[in-house]
C-alpha cells in the first residue's frame, strides 16, 4: 500500500522493530526508531533528541530502506 508518491508502508512492523521509519502523514523529514508495536499502536523514538511517540498512524519505509527493497 502506498500513502504518498513514493511512500510504501511497512507490512508487518514487528519485524521492523530496532530499524528507522516515518509515519505516515507526518513531514518527510521525521525519522523515528521504532520501540515496539502491538499491530495498530506503535512507539518510537526520535534518534536525535531522544523524544518519544505513540502513534496509530501507519509506518512507511525511508528512503534507503525502498532503495534496498527496489534491488530485490
Amino acid at each position: 500500500m502506498r500513502v504518498g508518491k513514493i511512500d510504501k508502508v511497512i507490512p508487518d512492523p514487528a519485524n521492523h522493530i530496532g530499524k528507522l521509519c516515518h509515519i505516515a502523514g507526518w513531514p518527510a523529514g521525521c525519522v523515528f526508531k521504532l520501540l515496539r508495536t502491538d499491530g495498530k499502536k506503535h512507539t518510537v523514538v526520535t534518534p536525535k533528541t531522544g523524544r518519544v511517540y505513540e502513534v496509530n498512524k501507519p509506518l512507511v519505509y525511508t528512503r534507503g530502506q525502498m532503495e534496498e527493497l527496489n534491488k530485490e
